[in-house]
């Protein structure tokens, strides 16, 4: 066990190493353990929407990645789309070249042009890629900002095409203003949040354009943070007037498709200007809480947000004092950071929104706004175990007529699986064979992995019946027992979550006694590790997956939705129903 430990620590010190870092190229996620398994399970109630800061904690990072396209990990990509990337300041167009911003598959690299438009640069394959195919993209860390910044490292990720093209059109979803609004403060900006991402090169001062009558208004574009586009007046905008902005058809998304027609709207600017602080209204996760496979982190804000201050600098995710690497994109009033990597599981983290995100109008946050999650336990891996609704060292016996297991049935190194017929398996039985052999050794991992867990515990004792108890990790220096009472476990909604009960000795449940899910809870996310052997009453209900260090005896008419593993003893059943999840 000291072994196994010492390699638990040491790979979660180098999955620390590797997130904390320019982040690595694997696709794989974090476990509390060193189970080889991705998702990232936990819950729990939420709580209020975040702490503001002083402004002297508000940290500065370097010209970063904020967002990219198509996504890292996206499956599905057309072979028609371009690659673009989103930084979090102005790039120095000369370092963004086909050198510094490329394309391959495997080791072969993969022709295109390559170009840029303020923040955004992007690559376009000189013909369409090969469907069905895996695709590395890096930008370079030689790129620069305007300052002369570079890159702190390379920046890599990867996609992979479908079987076709994209002949999607995009579309203008929405506006802001919106169409017919009136009293707009003459110191916003305009803006449009596409249906796609959009080609950067297309999004210009002459396919985005703003008139007052007939007479053009003289600005800027800028096309970023994922599928925004805004218009910056270059003067504040005469009151009491009625304003025109259009985006032509020759807008184009990363395919090449064009907006199907002219989008028009107008709006109405009324005697004054807008000075009022925008605020963080709501976040995703909540302040406090523990959620399960998290891939992205999200806070909307009172009020449209100046699109070209929305990026990684503004926007920061942080394990400790490392950085998480990833991307940050904004549509409706809505900032998102997506983790490049899954992030690792039963980890405390920080997000922090920084004073120089505006609203459109150019008013910033009041003060930075800061706010903690947490990630919660990792499923117990099963491995070869997983296909078995019984599994036993020594023995697997039915002493009844109507017992039904639903899922494989093994027993290793023993031989002796007994009473079947008359009880039916709907499945396979692995008598003493080498997949029963496999499925033990899995079952040693797993158990070993479940009494290693060591995420915050909650101390418990004796008698569970009459509790609700909801995911996280539960721990008993002794034996724990359903006997008085029926257990409820509330998922609260996370359909993901995960509760792992840890017991030193025996766990036993009375006759007639149920253990209940609710909330979404799944029965195959629930692990018993037993550090002895486990006894189930008559017609009791129960839930789970059972770890047995011994045995496990089911007396008559009692049910199982969950699998029955007995490390070193037998699996008696006695009238039963085991249904596999």
């Amino acid at each position: 066990m000291f072994r196994r430990k010492t390699y638990v620590l040491l790979l979660a010190l180098v999955m620390g190493a590797l997130l904390a870092g320019c982040g690595g190229s694997g696709d794989g996620g974090g476990a509390e353990s060193g189970a080889l398994t991705s998702p990232l399970i936990a819950t729990s109630p939420e709580g209020p929407v975040g702490t503001e800061m002083s402004t002297q904690d508000a940290s500065r990072f370097p010209f970063t990645v904020s967002s990219i396209s198509p996504a890292s990990g996206v499956v599905g990509v057309p072979i028609n789309a371009s690659i673009t990337a989103a930084f979090s300041k102005g790039i120095d167009g000369s370092s963004v070249t086909a050198k510094t911003f490329t394309l391959r598959s495997g080791t072969i690299p993969v022709r295109g042009a390559v170009t840029y438009s303020s923040q955004t640069a992007s690559f376009t394959p000189s013909s369409p890629l090969p469907v069905e195919t895996k695709f590395w993209v890096t930008i370079s860390a030689t790129v620069r900002d305007v300052s002369g910044n570079t890159l702190p490292c390379d920046f890599m990720w990867s996609f992979k095409t479908s079987s076709s093209r994209d002949t999607t059109v995009p579309t203008v979803g929405s506006t802001v203003p919106a169409n017919g609004a009136k009293n707009v403060a003459g110191n916003r900006d305009i803006s449009a949040t596409f249906s796609e991402a959009m080609a950067s090169t297309s999004i210009t001062t002459s396919t985005f354009t703003l008139k007052q009558g007939t007479t053009p208004v003289l600005g800027a574009v800028i096309y970023y943070a994922g599928q925004n586009a805004t218009f910056l007046p270059k003067v504040r905008l005469a009151p009491n007037t009625t304003f025109t902005a259009m985006i032509n058809r020759n807008a184009t998304d990363v395919a090449g498709n064009h907006l199907p027609s002219n989008k028009v709207w107008q709006f109405t600017t009324g005697g004054s200007i807008d000075t009022t602080a925008p605020t963080v209204i709501s976040t995703f996760p909540a302040n406090a809480a523990k959620i399960s496979s998290l891939k992205k982190i999200t806070a909307t804000f009172s009020e449209p947000m100046m699109s070209r201050t929305v990026t990684t600098e503004e926007f920061t995710v942080k394990l400790g004092a490392s950085r998480i690497t990833g991307t940050v994109t904004y549509a409706d009033r809505t900032m998102t950071f997506t983790p490049l990597h899954p992030l690792p599981a039963c980890r405390d983290f920080t997000a922090l929104i920084t004073t120089d995100l505006r609203d459109e109008a150019g008013t910033r946050l009041a003060q930075p706004f800061s706010w903690h999650f947490s990630t919660g336990l990792a499923p117990v891996f099963l491995g070869s175990a997983q296909s078995f609704a019984v599994l036993a060292y020594s023995t697997v016996t039915n002493t009844a007529l109507r017992t039904t297991v639903n899922g494989d049935v093994g027993v290793s190194p023993g031989t002796a699986v007994t009473g079947f017929p008359p009880g039916a398996v709907n499945g396979v039985i692995h008598a003493g064979d080498s997949v029963a052999a496999r499925a033990k050794l899995a079952l040693t991992t797993a158990y070993n992995d479940a009494a290693g867990r060591t995420c915050h515990p909650v101390a418990v004792a004796g008698n569970l019946g009459g509790q609700t108890l909801y995911p996280g990790l539960y721990k008993s220096t002794s034996s724990l027992a359903i006997s008085s009472g029926d257990l409820t476990l509330d998922a609260r909604g996370d359909a993901n979550a995960v509760f792992i009960f840890e017991m030193a000795s025996t766990f036993t449940m009375t006759s007639g006694r149920q253990i209940i899910l609710s909330g979404g809870a799944k029965a195959g996310n629930v692990y018993w590790q037993v550090g002895s052997s486990a006894t189930l009453g008559s017609t009791s209900v129960f839930k789970g997956n059972i770890l047995a260090y011994t045995s496990i005896t089911l007396n008559t008419g009692a049910t199982v939705d969950g699998r029955l593993l007995a490390s070193n003893g037998a699996v008696t059943l006695d009238g039963n129903t085991i249904n596999r999840p």
